[in-house]
């Protein structure tokens, strides 16, 4: 599941992914759950992860 600063779809938010059917196409975005405050480490620490890998690429 998404998660956002609030629990608010953004108007008229769309993905390209597979629908139902199992065909590729844009679909409407599911509704995100609110981030909670203690979520915000891990999520940092995934960032700081992401750009180590990054460089370590290069």
């Amino acid at each position: 599941m998404p998660v956002s600063p609030s629990a608010t779809r953004g108007l008229k938010s769309i993905a390209f992914a597979y629908d139902e059917n199992g065909e590729p196409g844009l679909v409407p975005t599911s509704e995100p759950r609110a981030l909670e405050t203690a979520e915000v480490p891990r999520i940092t620490q995934d960032f700081v992860r992401a750009a180590l890998n990054q460089r370590e690429d290069r």
